[in-house]
C-alpha cells in the first residue's frame, strides 16, 4: 500500500474530514462518525495557479460539504460537482 504525506487536513462545518497529499495529488474524505468516505484526485490547474478537484469516488455524489471546504481552502471545483 503507497504511503501518503497527508499535508492538507481539513474539517468541514459538518465535521467531514478531509485529508490531501498535494504531491500525490491525492486525497479522502469521511463522514464524522465514519460511516462512509471515498476518494478525491487532483490535478494542478497552471493557469490559475491552484490544485483542481478532478474525480471522487465512494459516493454517487460529492456532498456539498466537501466541496465547499476544498473552495474555501482555494481548491478549484467545477460547477459539475456542485
Amino acid at each position: 500500500m503507497a504511503e501518503y504525506n497527508w499535508n492538507i487536513k481539513l474539517t468541514s462545518r459538518k465535521g467531514h474530514m478531509i485529508l490531501i497529499d498535494t504531491v500525490a495529488n491525492y486525497g479522502y474524505w469521511e463522514r464524522p462518525d465514519g460511516s462512509e468516505g471515498g476518494g478525491i484526485w487532483f490535478d494542478w490547474n497552471s493557469d490559475k495557479c491552484a490544485m483542481e478537484l478532478v474525480d471522487y469516488d465512494g459516493t454517487s455524489v460529492l456532498p456539498k460539504s466537501i466541496v465547499q471546504t476544498l473552495r474555501e481552502a482555494d481548491i478549484l471545483c467545477d460547477e459539475s460537482f456542485d
